[in-house]
């Protein structure tokens, strides 16, 4: 499925104009990276709740409430929290926060990003994982923490790619569908 960004009530995501071979959404300039807005918490639901359902690249097995979903970017919010915009929706958040919350440890701050499949491999989140480092060099924070699940090998090579090092295994820590998975922690210093 080729999929752009979330229908409107269907939970689903919707299948973009275009199919994958219309253009380089990572570069097209249509999209853009912004502040989220309270509006854009129900399109951040439907992009996690469909990572949720069908991979591991979000730890949940179960979809999450859209209040849970508020709470958690209202967390964020103070830190860094940002949409990927086209085509007048959402196709991608990603968020910043702090990897503890103690002041004397607030020099790392943990990543968590989410773009709309029709959206990965094109230069989108390279973008959105540039903002987020800005925006982590603003707080004063040193490095960037990406926690990954074993299983999510195309997420792991992302990292790497944008010089994230493995720092860390948690091993056997969670299962989906039906399969355990480690817990891979990668670092970037800034």
């Amino acid at each position: 499925m080729t999929s752009r960004g979330p229908g409107p009530a269907t939970g689903e995501l919707r299948a973009g104009a275009g199919g994958e071979g219309g253009g380089n959404p990572g570069s097209a300039p249509g999209l853009t990276i912004r502040p989220v807005t309270d509006a854009d918490i129900p399109g951040i639901a439907t992009i996690f709740n469909h990572f949720v359902r069908r991979s591991y690249a979000a730890f949940p097995d179960r979809e999450l409430e859209t209040p849970l979903i508020r709470d958690l970017v209202e967390q964020a919010r103070p830190f860094g929290c940002y949409v990927v915009e086209a085509e007048g929706g959402p196709v991608g958040f990603g968020m910043i926060r702090p990897f503890y919350p103690f002041p004397n440890l607030m020099a790392a701050g943990e990543v968590s990003y989410f773009l709309c499949p029709g959206f990965t491999g094109r230069g989108a989140g390279t973008r959105l994982l540039g903002v987020l480092a800005g925006r982590a060099g603003q707080l004063g924070m040193k490095s960037l923490v990406a926690r990954v699940s074993s299983r999510n090998r195309r997420s792991i090579r992302f990292h790497r790619k944008n010089g994230f090092a493995l720092c860390g295994r948690i091993r056997g820590v969670g299962t989906k569908f039906g399969r355990s998975f480690d817990v891979v922690i990668l670092q970037r210093c800034l």
